[in-house]
Order: C-alpha cells, then sequence, then structure tokens
C-alpha cells in the first residue's frame, strides 16, 4: 500500500503579495464592522461556514505580527475566502452590487 503524503499543506515563505493582502483584510475586517454597527446596528458576527477561513486567516495575521513569514497554501486560500467575504457584505451593506475579486491565478 502506498504512503499518502500527509504534509502536502507545509509553511513556505509568503510573498510579499500575500502579506500586504493579509494586512489589508484585517484592515478592511475592522472598518467592516465599523460600517455594519453604523448601518445595521448591531455588531458583526462572520458566518459560522467561514469559521475555519477566519481562524487560518487570522493564524496567517498573527504569525505575521510575530515577523515569522511563512504560509500554508491552505492559509492563503482561507485568505481569499475572507477577502471575498469582506467585499461581498460591504457591497451589500452600501447597495451595491456584488464583484468578485480576480485573482490573477
Amino acid at each position: 500500500m502506498a504512503k499518502k503524503n500527509i504534509h502536502n499543506n507545509l509553511l513556505r515563505k509568503a510573498t510579499h503579495d500575500e502579506m500586504s493582502l493579509c494586512l489589508a483584510v484585517d484592515q478592511r475586517y475592522r472598518k467592516l464592522c465599523r460600517t455594519h454597527a453604523a448601518v445595521r446596528g448591531e455588531s458583526l458576527a462572520p458566518p459560522a461556514s467561514l469559521d475555519k477561513e477566519m481562524l487560518a486567516w487570522r493564524t496567517f495575521f498573527v504569525r505575521i505580527s510575530d515577523g515569522d513569514l511563512r504560509v500554508s497554501e491552505d492559509e492563503i486560500r482561507c485568505l481569499r475566502a475572507v477577502a471575498q467575504w469582506t467585499v461581498d457584505l460591504n457591497c451589500e451593506l452600501r447597495g451595491q452590487p456584488k464583484v468578485l475579486v480576480d485573482w490573477g491565478d
């Protein structure tokens, strides 16, 4: 029986763009929390379907903040999902049509 590769989500050095995106999503999320409170009068609670993505994004953010500039492919996928969600919710709060982020892949 062949061994499965259990290490398919290894940490690698993050690119400058990935680190910048992580920091930008943090800023956008904080601003979105304020906008949500102003528009709807309640605190923003991310949907439960994004729990895993939120945790992975925050893990990457904390790692960057601590000077560890590594990231996994799963964290990048989760970061992009959170970024798209923040764009979607921001459009919804402002009454604008939703826009898909073009990742350039």
